[in-house]
């Protein structure tokens, strides 16, 4: 299974609802499980249907762009 993903996942739900401090340490371990995370790796390979929100709160987060 793919935990990276739940807590990148969680990292951009935290941000979008504004919880700034949980968003920055589920995006820690998401990068610590997956170094090569930034925006646009993500956008290559994960599609969802939310996906433009998705990527909005991980970037709130704190996910840079590549």
């Amino acid at each position: 299974m793919k935990t990276w993903w739940s807590y990148a996942n969680s990292a951009a739900a935290s941000a979008l609802a504004g919880k700034t401090d949980e968003a920055k340490i589920a995006l820690t371990e998401a990068r610590r499980q997956e170094p090569k995370l930034t925006v646009k790796w993500y956008a290559s390979v994960v599609q969802t249907p939310w996906f433009p929100n998705l990527l909005d709160g991980l970037r709130k987060a704190g996910l840079t762009e590549e």
